[in-house]
């Protein structure tokens, strides 16, 4: 997927959290939104997502081309962040038969699923009894085997001891042709990027 964002300013009362940001994302390019916490880049994730409107601006989305409409940007899209919940009374198996009624999963055999989320202990559990690192896992794990043509990724580490950190850099690494934005404040989770991006006082500075 190709996006071109253009002008794009976000305002929350009298505040303003992103000013003027035009920035084009190639399709299959990976893409690190670096800056401070509550610099915005949450914010400019929920906007691509479409999870937030802008205030001022719009972003065109385009596969070989062809635009896509805005009501079915969704479709070709997957966004995983630590602030995203999880359903907590799901098991790992109801998760996965939940979720591929919205999205295309490239694992659909649960046991398999659960052992590339290098997570054994988890088969006949809760999520809700999951700790916060197991359930970001999974988060990112459901992200990374979704077929699609936009994967962001916000904060993929926030929960991550470095056994787990090692486990993301490695799967991420298997991730092509599609385009990718992480937006961390975790210099390794750039390892993949082929271009660092900084947001600072309002502006996307390239």
């Amino acid at each position: 997927m190709d996006l071109v964002l253009n002008n794009i300013s976000k305002r929350f009362a009298f505040q303003t959290i992103l000013s003027n940001i035009d920035v084009t994302f190639s399709k299959g390019s990976t893409t690190g939104i670096s800056g401070r916490n509550g610099s915005g880049k949450s914010t400019l994730l929920k906007i691509v997502s479409g999870h937030m409107s802008p205030s001022v601006g719009n972003i065109t989305y385009s596969i070989d081309n062809q635009p896509i409409p805005e009501d079915a940007v969704y479709k070709h899209l997957v966004f995983s962040a630590p602030y995203i919940d999880l359903p907590p009374y799901f098991s790992i198996n109801e998760l996965l038969t939940h979720y591929r009624k919205f999205k295309n999963v490239k694992i659909k055999d649960t046991q398999e699923f659960i052992d590339y989320c290098e997570l054994p202990q988890v088969k006949d559990k809760h999520i809700g009894f999951f700790s916060s690192g197991m359930k970001q896992k999974v988060s990112i794990a459901l992200a990374l085997n979704t077929q699609t043509s936009l994967l962001m990724l916000d904060e993929p580490t926030s929960y991550f001891d470095q056994e787990a950190k090692s486990w993301f850099y490695n799967k991420l690494s298997e991730i092509q042709n599609t385009t990718t934005i992480i937006a961390s404040n975790e210099k390794e989770d750039f390892k993949t990027a082929s271009r660092i991006l900084e947001l600072k006082d309002k502006y996307l500075i390239t």
